[in-house]
């Protein structure tokens, strides 16, 4: 019997196993990459899945064929689907369980309430709704095994992400800016669709590693809801920044501009400035309103929200801080003077604190619900 990654040549085994079982099948497509398997050969005798939100885990999914029943299958699994937990950094695992209550105990999962379930992990399917309210929520304890290098992966992961962000926005400013012909309204359409088109991209790539944030605001929301330890917050921060100039710095030697520059682009007034609250309120209103209700449709929504927000703010939105301080160091058409920087960036995070603390009562966390 061996114990191995899930594949998707594998989903139809895998459906029709947890079908057997009456487990929910909701959501199962979505975390293939985490996912393991028991093999008897060929076949696939046993499954266990496990979903990555930051440093909380959800597993679901535990099954083994009737016929290989009794032969510790199950217990493999879950062993397997732990160590996995641990080598991507997750802190606690939970699951949700209407019969195996009896089971996960030797792990050392405990029943806790839903209040005790961080949003990340509340935004799953199964919490939302694949498994009945009635079902027992359990948590476990894992002990830090690789904190260090799974630390590493996400700020690398968040950095990196943050830099492509940045070499989209300052070099579709600038293709579009000498392919318009001087149309402004044409190379700002232009601008805002790559930009949209790229934070889909980058969301799904990086968002299972990091979160995808690429925005300290993000970040600092992110850790006063819960769904990011405050410890990583300065890391967080420091790769998005440094990741946002070296962005803007890619850009500049793609299309042989200077390298080092800082803008001369005003964009100053209180109309500029309280767009900036307007699109960076809304920003987070989107990530919270869908994370804890259409968590699949985050990359879609912030990205339709962005290219929208390019158009119907005075500022074109920039609605984070770290790019707003990267664009400051591109005297170009995606560009913003460092004398009005500090105006966008204070606005940025009013806008943003507003958000939170407006959405964690208007779209509370499913235990927090009467």
């Amino acid at each position: 019997m061996v114990i191995s990654p899930a594949s998707e040549r594998d989903l139809p085994d895998i459906l029709s196993l947890l079908g057997q079982h009456r487990l929910p099948l909701a959501g199962v497509r979505e975390h293939v990459e985490t996912m393991l398997v028991a093999r008897d050969g060929s076949r696939v005798v046993g499954t266990a899945a496990l979903e990555l939100y930051g440093e909380g885990a959800l597993l679901r999914s535990v099954a083994v064929d009737p016929v290989f029943q009794g032969q510790r299958i199950g217990h493999r699994l879950t062993e397997a689907a732990l160590d996995l937990a641990r080598s991507r950094g997750a802190g606690h695992v939970f699951l949700l369980t209407t019969t195996a209550e009896g089971f996960f105990p030797r792990f050392g999962f405990e029943p806790v309430s839903r209040a005790d379930v961080p949003p990340s992990v509340q935004q799953s399917i199964e919490f939302q709704s694949a498994c009945p309210a009635s079902a027992v929520v359990m948590r476990t304890r894992l002990p830090v095994r690789t904190d260090r290098a799974t630390r590493a992966r996400r700020f690398i992961a968040e950095g990196l992400g943050t830099a492509f962000l940045l070499a989209a926005v300052v070099g579709s400013g600038v293709m579009a800016e000498r392919l318009a012909g001087g149309n402004v309204a044409l190379a700002l359409l232009a601008n805002a669709v790559a930009t949209g088109a790229a934070l889909i991209a980058l969301i799904l790539t990086f968002g299972p590693v990091s979160g995808a944030h690429f925005n300290p605001a993000v970040t600092l929301s992110a850790a006063w809801q819960r769904a990011l330890a405050w410890r990583d917050v300065p890391g967080y921060v420091g790769v998005q920044v440094a990741g946002a100039v070296g962005g803007v710095w890619v850009a500049h030697l793609m299309f042989g501009l200077p390298v080092l520059m800082v803008s001369t682009h005003a964009r100053s007034g209180p109309a500029q400035v309280f767009s900036e609250f307007v699109a960076t309120f809304g920003l987070l209103a989107i990530i919270w309103g869908c994370s804890r209700r259409r968590a699949d449709s985050m990359p879609f929504a912030i990205a339709a929200y962005i290219t929208a927000a390019y158009w119907f703010t005075a500022s074109t939105s920039f609605a984070n801080p770290a790019v707003t301080m990267a664009r400051a160091l591109t005297d170009t058409f995606a560009g913003i003077r460092p004398a009005d920087v500090p105006g966008f960036m204070a606005a940025q995070l009013a806008g943003a604190f507003a958000a939170t603390l407006l959405f964690g009562w208007l779209v509370p966390q499913e235990g927090a619900r009467s």
